[in-house]
This record gives C-alpha cells, structure tokens and sequence, in this order.
C-alpha cells in the first residue's frame, strides 16, 4: 500500500473523496484542496485513468525539515533516486513554497533539481535532463515553513486535459469544475440532463461522459507513471480492461443550448472525439425559446459573469433569469455558478443549497433553486 494525495479544486474535496473511496483508495481524509489516502497500485492506476475531479495524483516520497538551501539539498541528495527514475529520464520540478526560510520557489527548485542531477553524476556519471513541456518524471516540492515533502507526480499533465475539447468560446469552464458541477447538483443520471447556456459544452459534454461511464483517461496517450522503474503494464491493462467494460451504450437524455451558433458548432465538434459513442443534443436557442423542462430535470446553468450577462440574448439580469426558470423549469432541480454573488440575490427564487467553488481566480457560488 502507498501513501498518496490528490490535488482538487476549491469545494469539490468532499466529493473527490467519495470517488477515490469508489476507485479503491482507503484511509480518506479530507483537507484544503487535497484528499489523502492509501491505496495499492492498481488503485493509484485506477485513480489516474478515471478520477474525474482530481487535478493529478502525488506519491510522497521523503518528508524532512530544512531551514537552508544547503539543508534542502542534502537531504534531497540522500533520497535513493534509482528506485524512482532512470538517469536517462528527462524530469521537472513543481514547487509551492510557503516558507520564511524560503522566500523564493524558484530557487528551492533549482537547489531541488541541482541535488538530484548531483546524486546521478555522483552515482552513474549521468544526470537526468530538465523538460519543462514533456518531462517523462514530474517531481513535486512542496514547503510550509520548515517542513518539506517531495512527492512523486504520477499523472504528468493535469486530468483536465482530457483530449476531446478541440475548441472553446470565451472564458471556458474548467472539466474538472465542470465535472464536479454534475457531481455536486446531485444528478441520478436517470432523469434528463439539460445546460441551457452550454458555450462551447463542456458541462454537458462531462454530464454525458459520467452517465456513459466513459473514462476520462481513454483519450489520453501518456502518463507519468509510465516511466516510473516500478511500472506494472499488467496492472496498467488490468485497469484499462475493467474501465472500457463498463461503458454504457445508453444514457438519459442530455441537451445543451446557447444563443450563439457558433458556439454551438464548436460544442459538435468536442463532441466529435467520442465517435459517436454518447449523444448530446445541442441546439441554438436564445433561451426564451425554450419549451419547457421535463419534470425532474436536472439544471445547471454557466452564465456569463460580470457585465457580460446583460449580453446574453433575451436575459438582462439575475431578475429575467429567474422569470424564465418559473416559466420553463418547472418540477426541476436548477443550478447556477456564478460570482455575481450580489446580483443573484435579485434572482426572486429561494435558495436549496450552496456550495463556494473557484471558478479560475473567481469566488464563485453553486446555488441550487428547487422550481415548484
């Protein structure tokens, strides 16, 4: 079993943490933007090809304390490297530091990378080279006054980039949050599923993708696990196998609107990477045009923030927002994200339920208004 940590956003650890619990991961324990567990590797390989809401996944390898540079590069040089990468590897250091003793991340990494190079030399009389774009082996520094903790990064590029969204309108919702979104609003994935402002689609694209039990890693070529000396491939197909199993061939149905056709147009073509494995169907409807929700409909709306709402076709505030859900969702369960958190107070419908959400550098709030 290792010891391994999950990297989320804001607000959705709670539900990171059920997932991880349904991918196998054990000892759970919640904290600010991370979820640590156990897990074996088939778990850690099951975390990475389907996990969802995890930004990547870190293996902690050495915890020390350090108040100097000198400190932070010996002890980094003391580590056995050779059980976790290759002198031929090509690698990158990622630091957060949060530190008096350290009052420059870029240094603490440099001094992080010149230890390992130096333990490589010393050893083999080769040293790994620096890939900042396409490192085979992602070393994590993380520092908090004087304690240190060096993690192995075992994803690489982060799980919202998951391959199909070839193009996006202005201001595109992460697919993590996006996912997350889905999570959070509760959705039995039974019921109908509908994104009245979709954009470019990726809410409703995730939506379809969760229902169909498509995993998030299929599109995907490469991890950073690969490289490690301690890769299984067996367990690594094992994994892969389970997952493609699994996928559904039907799921409820899903529609997704915007005003803007050519938003629509590049919604179709993200589409397009599944092959026509789930369906959505989008349309371009000023929203007024709507015909009303199926009962028991979930709704999660994405408006555009700021001054940009008054731009949106047919809406001109929070106040016209709400008339329209009265009017068209009836019996549903609607949701919205936004960081007008004064202005949806105008909204006219009483509150069920919130959830504050980083929406990028935006504090945002998820609402859930229950339409009788």
């Amino acid at each position: 079993m290792m010891e391994l940590t999950a990297k989320t956003f804001h607000g959705l650890e709670e539900v990171l943490a059920e997932e991880i619990k349904s991918l196998g991961g054990t000892d759970i324990q919640v904290n600010r933007r991370v979820v640590t567990f156990n897990g074996d590797k088939k778990t850690l390989y099951r975390c990475n090809y389907e996990s969802r809401l995890a930004i990547n996944f870190l293996m902690p390898i050495a915890r020390f304390k350090a108040r100097k540079e000198d400190e932070l590069y010996e002890q980094v040089k003391s580590i056995e490297w050779d059980k976790f990468m290759h002198s031929r590897n090509s690698m990158v250091i990622q630091s957060t530091v949060r530190s008096d003793h350290f009052t420059h991340s870029h240094y603490a990494a440099l001094k992080t990378k010149d230890a390992i190079c130096d333990y490589f030399r010393d050893k083999h009389g080769d040293r790994p080279n620096i890939s900042k774009d396409r490192a085979d082996i992602m070393i994590d520094l993380n520092i908090r006054d004087d304690k240190v903790i060096i993690s192995l990064n075992s994803t690489g590029q982060p799980l919202f980039k998951r391959g199909y969204r070839k193009v996006t309108g202005p201001a595109p919702i992460n697919e993590i949050l996006a996912a997350g979104l889905v999570k959070l609003a509760g959705w039995d994935m039974k019921s109908p599923f509908m994104d009245p402002m979709c954009g470019s689609g990726t809410i409703a694209i995730e939506a379809a993708a969760i229902a169909a039990r498509i995993p998030v890693g299929e599109l995907r070529r490469f991890y950073s696990v690969f490289k490690w000396p301690s890769f299984d491939q067996k367990i690594w197909d094992e994994v892969r196998n389970e997952a493609e199993a699994n996928i559904l061939e039907r799921i409820p149905r899903i529609t997704a609107s915007d005003s803007s056709l050519q938003l629509i147009k590049k919604a179709r073509l993200n589409l397009e990477a599944f092959e026509e494995r789930i369906k959505v169907n989008f349309q371009a409807f000023n929203i007024n045009e709507l015909i009303e929700a199926e009962p028991g409909t979930t709704v999660i709306f994405n408006p555009p923030y700021g001054e940009r709402m008054n731009k949106m076709d047919g809406i001109k505030d929070y106040a016209a927002l709400g008339d329209v859900m009265k009017e068209k969702f009836k019996g549903c369960s609607v949701w919205i994200i936004t960081s007008d958190r004064d202005a949806i107070k105008h909204i006219g419908l009483k509150t069920t339920s919130r959830t504050n959400l980083k929406n990028g550098p935006l504090d945002c709030t998820f609402r859930q208004f229950d339409i009788f």
